[in-house]
């Protein structure tokens, strides 16, 4: 657990190096991360407190992803998950939990009044089969995530709005929408920039879709279009911090060697883990 924290504390530090050796923007920026609660200890929550001090930054943690995550805690502290991270001061504007499933309401109490942001992660849990979360009407800060299942945001907010239909939940897709573009906000509390407009002192992040819609495309409507027309795969163009990285359809890099070398990596690493078996 130590290693990790330090490994942690490392990272953000040769951010902060890279930072001030360069006028040019940084586009990477670092947690404090840690497992389910229920795999660190009171000594690991100090580290955890510590590292969080030390380097400025929020905590990243994934919390009552599974009902033993609580019971765990009831079991050995007496405590619901958020109230014990709060005891070491681990849940501020910057903290970032992951699920939240099973969360108590005075844990969501907690979370609100500490102005933290809860990221649904709904493909990830249907895949785990860990169940649903009912409270997300309830969460101030609400954002969307994908915890590694693919890396398409807007696959993720058709899954959690269906899922959520499917679960008898009330939200529509706007609310869907809000907290997908919630993100900027988690950008802005960790980047010190302003991102999510198309104004001046924004930073110039921009998905272009070519999205031959059916139906009169509205403000206020465009939420529906997400959830049931447009996907990843209108998008003709992004630019990220002012420069084009996906234009026309194409990567401005060579795409075949980075997967080349991903199938290696993959074959090396299941080779290490059959060896642990």
């Amino acid at each position: 657990l130590q290693e990790g924290v330090e490994e942690n504390i490392r990272f953000a530090r040769l951010i902060d190096e890279a930072k001030k050796a360069t006028s040019e923007p940084y586009l990477v920026e670092a947690h404090i991360g840690a497992h389910a609660p229920f795999t660190v200890p009171d000594a690991g929550l100090e580290m955890l407190r510590e590292a969080v001090k030390a380097t400025g930054r929020g905590l990243h943690i994934h919390a009552a992803e599974d009902l033993y995550d609580v019971s765990y805690s009831h079991h050995w502290y007496g405590k619901d998950l958020l109230a014990r991270l709060a005891q070491f001061d681990l849940i501020d504007s910057k903290t970032l939990v992951a699920h939240g499933l099973y969360l108590s309401k005075d844990d969501i109490t907690l979370l609100n009044q500490r102005d933290a942001f809860l990221v649904h992660n709904a493909r990830s849990n249907m895949n785990n089969h860990v169940g649903y979360n009912h409270h997300l009407s309830d969460i101030r800060n609400l954002a969307l995530g994908t915890d590694g299942i693919g890396s398409d945001m807007f696959e993720e907010m058709k899954f959690a709005f269906f899922k959520h239909r499917d679960a008898g939940g009330p939200l529509w897709p706007d609310s869907f929408a809000k907290a997908l573009t919630n993100g900027n906000e988690l950008m802005s509390r960790n980047f010190g920039a302003k991102f999510g407009l198309l104004e001046a002192g924004y930073k110039a992040d921009l998905t272009i879709c070519d999205y031959n819609s059916p139906t009169p495309l509205l403000a206020d409507n465009i939420a529906g279009h997400i959830a049931f027309g447009m996907g990843s795969g209108s998008v003709h163009s992004v630019m990220v911090n002012g420069v084009m990285v996906y234009e026309d359809r194409q990567f401005n890099f060579d795409c075949d060697s980075i997967y080349a070398q991903a199938r290696k990596a993959a074959a090396s690493m299941w080779r290490r883990m059959d060896a642990l078996a």
